[in-house]
């Protein structure tokens, strides 16, 4: 039973508008883990043109690391495999890390990442933040 405490109450009710394009997977959403797991969301990886696989970059002077598509067929590319219910891909990327001894001691995520002239997706390590986790509650 729904009992009203507040009948002579006026409330003032405002509307929570809804924009799927302000969601955090409607844009760019990409993550590189302690291991170089690079995750992309659907959406990042359609835009790069959906490619198979991905070359990986890393530019030394500016922190960043490029993923520029390729194919499975190209030397040097890495296949981007699924991950995930809703279309996402995982790049393995744990020989990046070893390669230019990248210091990544947690799961970051690029909020602003780009896509260059010549196609290639910049993500930015000065730019990355680390992704809060939510803990576990402790059962009472």
């Amino acid at each position: 039973m729904i009992v009203d405490l507040n009948k002579n109450t006026n409330w003032k009710w405002e509307v929570c508008p809804r924009d799927a394009s302000e969601s955090r997977w409607a844009g760019p959403y990409v993550t590189i883990n302690t291991h170089g797991d690079i995750v992309l969301s659907r959406v990042t990886h359609e835009a790069m043109g959906a490619p198979e696989a991905y070359v990986l970059l890393y530019d030394a002077a500016h922190e960043a690391i490029g993923l520029r598509p390729g194919r499975l067929a190209e030397k040097n590319a890495y296949p981007a495999r699924p991950r995930g219910p809703h279309g996402g891909r995982r790049i393995r990327g744990n020989r990046l890390v070893r390669q230019f001894s990248l210091q990544i001691f947690a799961t970051v995520r690029f909020h602003r990442c780009s896509k260059n002239k010549h196609g290639v997706l910049i993500l930015n390590l000065q730019d990355a933040e680390p992704i809060q986790r939510k803990k576990k509650k402790e059962a009472y």
